[in-house]
This record gives C-alpha cells, structure tokens and sequence, in this order.
C-alpha cells in the first residue's frame, strides 16, 4: 500500500538505516553509520518512492482502462444496434423494391391493355361504321327498287 503518512515514511527509513547499519557494514561504536552506508539507503528510499509513483499511475492507468473498456462495449452495443437497424432498413427496402416492381409490372400490362382496347374500339367502331353504311346502303337500293323518290327533303 502506498505511504500516506511522514511518520510511516520516517519509520521505513529509519528501520532501513538500521538494516543497513547492521547487516551491511560492521557493527560501529555506538550503532554509527559511516557516510558510506547511507549511499544505498537514499538509493533505496528514492527508489521506494519511485515504486510508490509508478504504483499510483498504475492504478490511475488501469482506472483510464477501465473506463475505456467501458466505452467500447458501449460503442459496440451501439454499433450492433446500428447494424440491426441498417439490417432492417434494407429488408424494408428490399420489400419495397419488389412492390415497386410489380407495381411497375402492372401499370406495363395497364398500359398494354389500354393500347388493346384502343385499337380494338377502333377496329369495332371502323366495323360499326360500315355496318351501318351497308345497311343503308341496302335500304336506299330497295327503296330504289321500289320506286321511291329519296331527293333530299325541301
């Protein structure tokens, strides 16, 4: 756990000149510690500091990670979603396409019966037409026949 007190900063270190004094050099008059001792102590306690700062953004780091493993689930969440909808968007295209092309289809075959009828009316009103002109025809000859003034009415 990380040092959040001086007391336990000063503790550590003094616990580590003691080490030092004692299994690293001979033992001193008095339990003094000679300057060369104390070279790898500070060596140690910067180092021990240094752990405590790489530590600290560790964590930080993996709280950023956390987060940002977060985020992504989310954007694939998303993204899924967009995909179920895009999905769906062209089923309904794809329907519609189809509707279209037999809407299309229809009005072609419209299109073609209106041209039929068309010249079918044409065809039985031009035989309409010279029915009638046979038939009067017809009946002016038999009038005719007849003895019938037919001259135009004054």
């Amino acid at each position: 756990p990380p040092l959040t007190k001086s007391s336990d900063f000063h503790s550590i270190r003094t616990a580590l000149y003691y080490i030092a004094g004692t299994t690293t050099m001979k033992q001193q008059p008095r339990g003094v510690m000679t300057p060369m001792a104390l070279v790898p102590l500070d060596k140690a306690l910067k180092d021990l500091e240094h752990l405590q700062t790489v530590e600290q953004e560790r964590d930080a780091l993996k709280g950023q990670v956390h987060e940002q493993s977060s985020t992504i689930a989310q954007l694939r969440e998303y993204i899924r979603q967009q995909q179920l909808h895009m999905d769906a968007l062209q089923q309904t295209v794809k329907e519609q396409g189809g509707t279209i092309a037999r809407q299309a289809h229809q009005i072609d075959t419209l299109r073609t019966h209106k041209e039929q009828f068309r010249e079918e009316a044409k065809s039985l009103q031009n035989e309409l037409n010279a029915t009638r002109r046979h038939y009067i025809s017809r009946a002016i000859a038999d009038l005719e026949e007849k003895g019938e003034n037919l001259s135009p009415l004054e």
